[in-house]
Parts: C-alpha cells; structure tokens; sequence
C-alpha cells in the first residue's frame, strides 16, 4: 500500500517536474534576443549646420566658418582662416554723408597709414553681382601706383618677378584689401525696407596687418572664401527689413 502511494507522488512528481521544464524552455525560447552595447549610440553632431537666428534673420553657418561676434537683433561676425565676415544688418552710420565713410566701414591697420580715408580714395573698385538686390563691391591696392604707395604708407612696389621661359613677368602689385554688400543706390551702408528698420552694413576683409600680406586677387583661396561670403548673404532669411531695392 506505501509503495503505491509512493508511485503515485512519484509520478506526480515527474508531471509537475516536466511541465515546469516545458514552461521554462517555452519562456526562454520566446525572450527576445538582446541588442550589442553598441547598437545604442548618440547620433552624431559633428555634421550639424549650426545656424543664427534672431527676430530678425536665421543665417546658416557654412563649414569651416565659425561666429566670433554675435550681436542679437543687430548682426555677428564669422570668421574663416585670415578673412573677416562682418553682418551687421539693423545698424546705423555716424556721419552725414550718405551711404556712411569709409573708416566707417573699415579700419587699415597698416603701420605707415596717416589717413585711412585718403588712402581709400587710390582704391580701385571692382563690382560683381551677389544676389538680385546686392553687389559685392572689392577693394584692391595697386602698389605700382606711386600716388598709393605715398597715401597708403606703402615704401615700394609689392609686384615681384618671374620668368617663364624667355617671358618675365610683374605679379603681386594689386593686392586685395576687402571688400562690401550694397544696393545699387547704396553706398558702404544700404538701406532696409521696413518701418522701424535700420542700416546695413556688410563687409569682408583680410585680417593681415601689413599690406604685404594682403592676398593677390586672383588668389584660389581668396576666391573660394569670397564665393562663400557671397552664398552666406545670398541665402539670410530675413523675418523684417528686407534690403531695400530703391535707390
């Protein structure tokens, strides 16, 4: 009689063993696989466009530029290498003169210059064309001219000599100085379209401190960062104070 009862719990001892197992092996087949550490990582920033933004414009940051300045509602400045992007786009000129001076709209850090105003004056100016509504206006120093090289503090000529062949030719006498935005009525500053609006002022220079380290005009590099600054204005979303088309 014990050992029948003892085949009995035996046996339901084996059932309920068995089952268990079956659960077990169930509930372990039908766990999700788990995912590597390393599926799960922070997406990257590195590209990321950094963009300006204000109540007045949203400006998108190119690579390779980077904000030094940021004045909000009034304008920042951007640098790359040795150029200077100055966007002030709700300012003011001090003077009377329209369209602003221009030590109003720029500095000459040369050593030898007494009047940065008159040496300005033996610029020469090129135009090209920046949008629909500006002009990117250049400033370049022609050092064979003996009228700059005696306003502008500079003692010679900055060309210099080369040979190709039986061809010798003069290069480096124009050098770059920089350059500004306007309209085709506008001078340095140009006006906005808006009540309430301000002035603008645009500009792109050389950050060298001697004219002999200002860049050639025709410089690969100068080209490409003028491209730039050029496409950086071209593309400003402007919430209010449009750049006025009236000249």
């Amino acid at each position: 009689m014990v050992i029948q009862v003892r085949g009995k719990h035996l046996s339901l001892f084996l059932f309920v063993a068995a089952l268990a197992c079956g659960v077990s092996a169930k509930t372990h087949a039908q766990a999700p696989p788990q995912e590597p550490k390393t599926a799960k990582r922070p997406r990257s920033t590195e590209n990321d466009t950094p963009v300006f933004e204000d109540s007045e414009v949203k400006i998108v940051i190119p690579r390779g530029w980077r904000i030094v300045v940021s004045h909000p509602d009034s304008g920042l400045t951007l640098e790359r290498s040795d150029y200077k992007l100055s966007i002030a786009y709700h300012a003011g000129q001090a003077g009377p003169v329209e369209g602003g001076r221009f030590l109003e709209a720029f500095d000459i850090p040369w050593p030898n210059v007494d009047d940065g105003s008159t040496c300005a004056l033996y610029f020469d100016i090129d135009a090209l064309p920046a949008s629909r509504v500006l002009l990117f206006k250049t400033l370049i120093v022609d050092t064979s001219k003996a009228a700059v090289q005696k306003n502008c503090g500079i003692p010679k000529n900055l060309g210099h000599s080369t040979e190709e062949g039986d061809v010798r030719d003069l290069n480096g006498e124009r050098r770059w100085f920089g350059g500004y935005f306007t309209t085709a009525g506008g001078g340095y500053y140009f006006d906005s379209r808006g009540e309430g609006c301000g002035q603008k002022l645009y500009t792109l220079v050389s950050k060298a401190k001697r004219p002999e380290r200002l860049p050639v005009p025709d410089d690969p590099n100068l080209k490409r960062v003028i491209q730039q600054a050029i496409d950086i204005v071209d593309s400003i979303h402007y919430k209010r104070c449009r750049p006025s088309t009236m000249p």
